[in-house]
């Protein structure tokens, strides 16, 4: 959890002009969590111990964060939906290039995957997040991904990924699935990315077992 306190010290903002310094360290953390539970092939009784530990123990890390970090994905299904709306918006200079994320997710193979796990959630077919939604996607919308793409832009999204023409031209900015400790690197931006990750898992993970 000590990986909070590193992104305090940070030089570089990926989500400058987007997002705040605290909701930047808490996207950070949650991305890095999410990650985890799914290389780990973690069960659901692995995010509820999560859950138990982290209750107990969340006021300390409210104290490091500046303002609550919330965690609502509390089953895999919803982590995966999440993890992968992350992975784009983190790779991805937002501010400069005014990014669109439902035009990308478009054009991937996992497009299937996200329209019917928002199917889980929403039987009609259009998407509205109202303030108290119980829904966790709702509630990271409300909180952070509203400042990424319009939710109501989701109720029209329509999956192009043809598995019959080369991957490159079907999903730009995810061309092939190269890992790095089993994270998905986006093409054209590994560097970047890798820059973070490696980052992340590195330094948090020396700072954890030398703290």
């Amino acid at each position: 959890m000590k990986i909070i306190k590193m992104y305090q010290t940070r030089k570089h903002n990926y989500l400058q002009g987007v997002l705040s310094s605290e909701d930047n360290n808490c996207v950070y953390y949650k991305y890095w969590f999410y990650n985890k539970l799914i290389s780990n092939n973690s069960d659901q009784s692995k995010i509820q111990e999560f859950y138990t530990i982290w209750n107990v123990y969340k006021g300390q890390f409210f104290g490091i964060i500046g303002s609550p970090c919330k965690l609502h994905t509390k089953y895999m299904y919803d982590v995966k939906i999440i993890k992968l709306i992350y992975d784009f918006v983190l790779c991805r200079d937002i501010a400069k290039h005014n990014y669109n994320v439902i035009e990308d997710v478009e054009k991937c193979e996992f497009c299937n995957y996200i329209e019917e796990s928002l199917k889980r959630h929403f039987k009609n077919g259009k998407y509205t997040c109202t303030t108290g939604s119980p829904y966790a996607f709702c509630m990271e919308h409300n909180g952070y991904l509203n400042k990424f793409f319009n939710l109501n832009r989701l109720s029209s999204l329509s999956c192009k990924y043809n598995a019959n023409v080369p991957h490159n031209n079907q999903c730009p900015h995810i061309s092939e699935q190269v890992t790095v400790g089993s994270i998905p690197m986006v093409s054209g931006e590994k560097d970047r990315k890798s820059d973070m990750l490696n980052e992340v898992q590195t330094k948090g993970e020396n700072e954890e077992t030398n703290g």
